[in-house]
């Protein structure tokens, strides 16, 4: 299968929570208190719909809820997300133009990412 799912598993033993499922292909997963963090690809109805697609930050309430892509198509994340101390946002590379730079997507975000250095204190 070219999808998988995020799935919340309670301590206590209680029954597994499917967080996000089909057609999402997911492989980076960070957490702050509030919000989880993905890079994904939606693979469209069939679950075959893959072709040319880069991975893109998504994100959904910790509680759970319908996930939001947070960074636009032409966005090639590359690497780990890494979750900001204090807010609820994460840093992670893109392939820019031959080099990578660093953008940061917090949860508020709309279909943006902006350079990390922009970001200010």
């Amino acid at each position: 299968s070219l999808t998988n799912e995020l799935v919340r598993v309670p301590l206590d033993g209680g029954e597994p929570e499917v967080l996000v499922g089909a057609p999402m292909a997911m492989s980076q997963v960070a957490v702050t208190e509030q919000h989880i963090f993905f890079t994904g690809r939606d693979q469209g109805e069939s679950g075959r719909d893959f072709v040319g697609h880069h991975p893109n930050v998504w994100v959904l309430p910790a509680g759970g809820g319908q996930p939001r892509r947070l960074t636009d198509l032409d966005v090639t994340v590359t690497g780990e997300l890494v979750p900001v101390p204090g807010q609820e946002a994460v840093l992670f590379t893109e392939v820019w133009r031959g080099t990578s730079r660093v953008l940061r997507a917090g949860h508020s975000s709309s279909n943006c990412a902006i350079p990390w250095a922009s970001c200010g204190p």
